[in-house]
């Protein structure tokens, strides 16, 4: 579901406007102000073999 959340930025406490007129389309949207979000980025640096790579993946989720 997308919908859309006006807001100004750039001045003091707009941040924290946007987030308080998030949370009141979320509840008039779906009951509840959460907001889950699941973020995909597997963009590596670094060069070599993946065999090379001693890096352990994330096992965790914050929330």
């Amino acid at each position: 579901m997308a919908f859309a959340v006006r807001t100004e930025c750039g001045l003091d406490g707009d941040a924290e406007t946007l987030v308080v007129r998030l949370a009141a389309g979320l509840r008039e949207h779906t009951g509840e102000a959460a907001l889950d979000i699941l973020v995909d980025n597997v963009a590596l640096s670094g060069t070599g073999p993946i065999e090379s790579d001693t890096r352990q993946p994330s096992t965790g989720c914050s929330r």
